[in-house]
């Protein structure tokens, strides 16, 4: 019997060789019965969740655009800004930001947008 990672001789060739010792990042198949169970129980927990989960998207969108404007702000991509997200009613909300640029740095931005338009194209 091999063990993983023991050298062998080949019958035929009489050279040695190495069973590999890595096992592959999947494992698992991927129409594997035990992960698609606990992928629909997961996704079935999410949506029992969701209604009592859906009131706190306001703060939390809010933390992460606070936290993307900083970094902008403090690349120098813009100057300032203020953000306000509202929850108008169930799966609606109210985003505003306002942005202060100047005229170097609104260049720089339009000029980012055509050229990802250009090459999308």
């Amino acid at each position: 019997m091999l063990r993983i990672g023991e050298e062998h001789a080949d019958r035929n060739n009489k050279s040695s060789q190495m069973i590999p010792t890595k096992m592959p990042i999947l494992s698992l198949p991927l129409g594997d019965p035990m992960s698609s169970r606990v992928g629909s129980r997961l996704i079935g927990v999410l949506v029992d969740l969701f209604p009592f989960l859906e009131p706190f998207v306001p703060p939390v969108v809010s933390l992460y655009l606070s936290r993307q404007l900083s970094k902008w702000r403090y690349l120098g991509l813009i100057s300032d800004y203020s953000r306000s997200v509202r929850r108008l009613g169930r799966l609606h909300y109210e985003i505003t930001v306002d942005l202060d640029l100047t005229e170097k740095q609104l260049d720089r931005i339009l000029r980012r947008v055509n050229d990802r338009r250009i090459l999308r194209r």
